[in-house]
């Protein structure tokens, strides 16, 4: 490569165009007064290229920020370096490699690293471009290969979200969680100002899927309201409350009615004699009720924050970027969602427990749960401790004692007035002291269905009796934890790793319901309270997203009727309501 120095005149030189494009050029003077103290000229050269489209013309690669403070002063003529290269490749590494001292900001740093990624991946020879790049950047690895993800993710009008990153207004961290908003409501983000909008660096970002939500953010008014709650100037009640006020939901439903565009259902059901199964979300599926009776019992056990972990154990599942109360208010959408549905003496049972923040202190999702639905309407009338007798044991590794309990609290809409069977043991009499063959079984399960137990269907009464720990205290429930869903899983589907063993469901259906009765479960898992209903026949509906488990449910629901109606059949029984 050539170098030399020559004079040329002003109208010769221009901006090269990869520069323009990485670059920015302030206006002209910003040097003038260094500049005046060493003769009127710039310390360093402006360093070109040839311009082989136009001969004697130049194309400044560095330099530009001197060439305009010396037009504003006047010259017309200035001394530039010519380094003779014509190969477009080899210029556009020179415009970077001359400018890597340049105090840039976060637009000039992201079009560096698109370089980077670019040139980086045409190189040959060992190694992945990642390492490559970090080389050229000086950063690890991971760093390289996280930003190189994001890059690729937000693309046209989400350029800006990595700008900002690139300028330290947003950490890695932050943009993590709102590219997993942004897959989850993608409708909401359809241009620049969106990104731009949502990406300030003093939003609480564990808040922003629950306002992204219900709210639009390129409606003025409505990002307005978001603001506030992102930045932590109102709480999640008073922001919920808010919302209520306004009649979001109620808007959006009367918009859908007076709606004459025809949208399908797309909600898929599966209903027998005695079981109706519904797949998708409990907060927006479409709620159907086959049986035309109100519910007298919701029983259900939610996700418990970060604690649990289904599937492949990803920590992206809903509930681990919560704090207890932003668990407590989900978790509440979810549950009274189905008031409206529900007799008014009727109870909601959940099965719950705390979850620890990842920063080790405990989340009191519990407590605020009760805030909240207090709030909502409902009262607690009942908490009652459900003892493991054989508790999963921790690692060595673990710093504090097994935990070998969970919680169940009821609420009711009226503390006076509510049902409860006080004749719960007494309910049902099987004629030749007959029991249901299908037993509790252990919690060793193997992959082809089946435990050292037998069947995996819970015993009769005497077994839900013997539950209750009256040595204790009457209103502890003692049992094994188990998995029952084993039986009814196919090879390839996921096992449930979480279920609610048959008579711990079992005893409160019994204590807050009737025969006949319906029962809800709307995080209906793998069917465990549905079993439990069937065999002291009730009716159920069951709500659940996972497909693979929505799949097990309906095979389970067909076989566990199928069992009662030949037990039913063999012994001349009938447990019809």
């Amino acid at each position: 490569m050539t170098t030399y120095n020559i004079n040329v005149a002003i109208e010769n030189l221009l901006q090269h165009p990869y520069h323009q494009s990485v670059y920015k050029t302030p206006s002209g003077g910003s040097l003038m007064t260094s500049f005046e103290r060493f003769g009127g000229k710039p310390l360093n050269d402006i360093i070109v290229v040839p311009n082989t489209d136009v001969k004697g013309q130049y194309l400044v690669v560095s330099g530009m920020i001197r060439l305009e403070t010396l037009i504003a002063m006047d010259h017309s003529e200035v001394s530039v370096k010519v380094m003779d290269i014509t190969n477009e490749n080899e210029v556009k590494k020179l415009i970077i490699d001359l400018n890597k001292q340049r105090i840039k900001d976060g637009e000039e740093l992201f079009h560096e690293f698109k370089h980077y990624r670019e040139t980086c991946k045409k190189q040959k020879g060992k190694g992945s471009y990642y390492i490559k790049m970090g080389r050229e950047l000086n950063w690890e690895f991971d760093k390289v290969k996280t930003h190189v993800m994001l890059m690729d993710f937000f693309k046209g009008d989400g350029e800006v979200v990595m700008k900002k990153l690139f300028g330290k207004e947003l950490n890695v961290h932050k943009v993590v969680k709102l590219k997993k908003v942004v897959e989850k409501y993608p409708e909401r983000f359809n241009s620049e100002q969106s990104f731009d909008r949502i990406s300030e660096k003093d939003f609480d970002y564990n808040r922003l899927d629950f306002a992204v939500k219900h709210l639009s953010i390129d409606n003025d008014s409505e990002f307005e309201l978001m603001k506030p709650y992102l930045k932590k100037e109102i709480d999640h009640v008073q922001f919920s409350e808010l919302l209520n006020k306004l009649g979001k939901l109620k808007i959006k439903i009367q918009k859908h009615d007076n709606s004459k565009v025809f949208v399908p259902i797309l909600d898929e059901t599966f209903t027998t004699k005695n079981t109706h199964i519904i797949k998708g979300d409990n907060q927006e599926v479409t709620f159907t009720n086959p049986f035309h009776k109100k519910i007298k019992c919701l029983i259900t056990s939610p996700y418990y924050g970060n604690k649990r972990t289904y599937g492949d154990g990803s920590y992206t599942e809903k509930g681990h970027d919560m704090d207890g109360l932003e668990c407590a208010i989900d978790i509440s959408n979810s549950l009274c969602r189905f008031r409206e549905y529900m007799e008014n003496d009727g109870s909601i049972y959940v099965i719950i427990d705390d979850f620890k923040l990842r920063k080790g202190e405990y989340s009191c999702s519990i407590e605020y749960l009760v805030i909240v639905m207090k709030k909502r309407g409902f009262h607690l009338v009942g908490r009652y401790p459900w003892i493991k007798d054989n508790p999963n044991p921790k690692s060595s590794a673990g710093k504090e004692m097994v935990r070998s309990f969970e919680w169940i609290y009821r609420f009711v809409l009226d503390p006076r007035n509510y049902y409860n069977n006080h004749n719960m043991y007494e309910e049902i009499s099987l004629q030749s002291g007959k029991e249901f063959e299908l037993k509790q079984g252990c919690t060793n399960h193997s992959n082809k269905g089946t435990t050292r137990g037998g069947k995996y269907i819970q015993g009769h009464l005497k077994v839900v009796r013997n539950s209750l720990d009256e040595q204790t205290c009457e209103n502890v429930i003692r049992g094994n934890v188990a998995n029952p869903e084993d039986f009814f899983r196919q090879r390839g589907e996921d096992k449930h790793t979480a279920t609610a063993p048959i008579y711990l469901t079992a005893t409160l259906i019994l204590e807050g319901s009737k025969e006949g009765d319906l029962i809800l479960d709307c995080y209906n898992g793998v069917g465990g309270t549905m079993t439990s209903a069937l065999l002291l026949n009730r009716q159920y509906i069951g709500i659940e997203l996972n497909g693979n488990y929505y799949q097990q449910t309906c095979r389970r629901s067909q076989m566990t009727e199928e069992f009662i109606e030949e037990f039913n059949s063999e012994f001349n029984y009938s447990l019809a309501a």
